[in-house]
């Protein structure tokens, strides 16, 4: 994102406005990010499933992962 100080100024917003406005993105971008990192650790957890089902000395390891 490109930021121009004199935008602001333009728009008679403050720093703190500002500050505020990309903290209100940030909090309504965290879902998807939440939604994307478990579609991630699914797709490595089903993959490891499939692994140990494949190579039982890898499923007695990873029955000791925390």
């Amino acid at each position: 994102m490109h930021y121009n100080h004199f935008d602001t100024l333009e728009k008679g917003r403050t720093a703190k406005e500002e500050a505020r406005e990309l903290q209100l993105r940030e909090e309504a971008s965290m879902p998807e990010r939440v939604r994307e990192i478990q579609k991630n650790l699914s797709s490595i957890l089903k993959a490891l499933g499939e692994m140990s089902i494949a190579d039982p000395i890898l499923a007695h390891t990873v029955s000791f992962l925390p």
